[in-house]
């Protein structure tokens, strides 16, 4: 069986070159890597010139083959590797919050954004300051993440608007804290909905346009910290599981559709200085600075993260930098809690800290709270 491969740079030509590229398919991955000279666009033509002639198989095939092939064997320089110049990214949850820092870093090294976000008017107000600072396109989509035929009608207008999904990040979700003897089945469920399922049915959605376009892509979920430690003193059992299942599903992906060249990886903020985490803080009033100082104390930098130091990991995760990169867990947390029993220990500062857990005053303080 033979095949003809196109790498014409104009319709003109290409004719005159499938006759020319014929090879069998012991030579395929050979006559492939003559792609490295051509853009992009041409790539994609080749393809579905192939698949036109030969059919499913040769699809199945080209799948297979393309992620193996070193793209990045090429001139570009380290900055130009960072770079998202032509490419969309989709930030759900990106109306605020580190969602918000994210969607306005890959603005800033060149991609169009679409913010997905169930505060529409917030969103409308973030994607219209990151128009005017960065001059991308930048629009925002009212989308539920929990109701799987919204999210895949919103990723395809969104495809539609922008002409391609390259990047995704999943920063959408919530938190609710109880003691695990109490609580409610209905918080439990719906927290579970909105940062497990809610994370897969994006994902899921993404994950198609990426295979339709035969260009790859890279998906980064947003996980935690409590993904893989127990925070203290806290309790949070709910979103601490949730967390450990994005873990999971980010590796489980990662390895289904690393064949169709996408990435998936995983990224756990730590504590972070959000306006969720200031309102929380500002509403206990004195119990805010003992809920914060521990925090800080369980850390070994000291503090609380900001949200600004996320971006320079995510833009490195969704860009061409981290080619060879998927299925992993990046932390930025300040290796909080992970070193807990060795710091600070006895220094008396968490003290307090375990006489509320005791009164169920901690339970009240971090009820409403979010990492991110």
């Amino acid at each position: 069986m033979h095949i003809g491969i196109s790498i014409a740079k104009n319709n003109n030509a290409a004719s005159e070159l499938l006759k020319r590229f014929e090879c069998s398919l012991s030579c395929l991955n050979s006559v492939i890597y003559l792609f490295l000279n051509s853009p992009t666009a041409t790539r994609r033509n080749a393809i579905k010139r192939i698949c036109k002639l030969h059919g499913q198989p040769i699809l199945g095939l080209l799948s297979t083959t393309l992620p193996l092939i070193p793209w990045h064997r090429n001139n570009m320089s380290l900055l130009d590797q960072f770079s998202l110049k032509g490419k969309t990214a989709v930030v759900t949850g990106g109306a605020r919050g580190l969602g918000l820092e994210m969607m306005r870093a890959f603005a800033e090294v060149g991609a169009s954004v679409a913010c997905i976000d169930v505060l529409p008017e917030l969103g409308k107000h973030s994607v219209n300051d990151i128009h005017r600072d960065f001059g991308v396109l930048a629009t925002t989509w009212e989308c539920d993440v929990t109701d799987d035929e919204q999210v895949r009608t919103t990723f395809d207008a969104i495809a539609k608007k922008h002409g391609s999904i390259n990047v995704l990040v999943t920063a959408a979700g919530v938190v609710k804290n109880f003691r695990a003897e109490q609580y409610p089945a209905a918080d439990f469920r719906r927290l579970m909905d909105v940062n497990v399922n809610g994370t897969f049915f994006c994902a899921q959605a993404a994950g198609n346009h990426m295979i339709a376009q035969a260009t790859g892509g890279s998906i980064i979920l947003i996980a935690s910290m409590s993904g893989s430690i127990v925070n203290r003193p806290q309790p949070q059992c709910a979103y601490n599981a949730s967390k450990g299942a994005v873990i999971m599903l980010a590796k489980s992906l990662a390895t289904e559709w690393a064949p169709r060249g996408i990435r998936v990886n995983s990224l756990s903020p730590g504590y972070m200085e959000t306006g969720l985490t200031k309102a929380l803080f500002e509403k206990e009033g004195e119990n805010g600075p003992v809920l914060k100082a521990t925090w800080e104390g369980h850390t070994p930098i000291g503090r609380i993260g900001k949200p600004h130091e996320l971006k320079a990991m995510a833009v490195y995760l969704a860009s061409s930098a981290s080619s060879f990169v998927t299925g992993e867990l990046s932390d930025s947390d300040g290796r909080g809690e992970r070193v807990r029993w060795g710091m600070r220990r006895g220094r008396g500062r968490g003290a307090k800290m375990e006489d509320l857990m005791k009164s169920g005053e901690v339970v009240r303080a971090t009820t409403d709270g979010c990492n991110w």
